[in-house]
């Protein structure tokens, strides 16, 4: 989602949860059902099961189904998240694309 977490920056979230009340209007990484991976700002949906995600560079996207959503934690810009890496050379950082493909 650019102008929040741009190429480069590093998404931290916890707790990969089924789709309840305790995300909607917070920013998380939604996993879809189609198996992109995308991050916004969930709404209830017109349906049980929809939901609606909103971007702060893209238009909303209405009823989409989502099969989990965890709450973004922190960010990390591209020179933070370059000094995290160094400094933990251990720990796993997995890079998502909106296609769901890992690169």
């Amino acid at each position: 989602m650019y102008g929040i977490a741009n190429h480069g920056y590093l998404i931290f979230y916890e707790d990969k949860e089924e789709p309840s009340e305790n995300h909607m209007g917070h920013m998380c990484v939604c996993f879809l059902q189609d198996g992109r991976v995308l991050v916004k700002f969930p709404s209830p949906g017109s349906a049980p099961g929809l939901f609606h995600l909103e971007s702060v560079n893209a238009p909303m996207m209405r009823d989409v189904p989502v099969r989990h959503f965890a709450i973004v934690t922190d960010i990390k810009t591209r020179y933070a998240a370059q000094k995290f890496a160094r400094r933990n050379p251990h720990t796993p950082i997995e890079d998502v694309t909106t296609s769901g493909k890992r690169i």
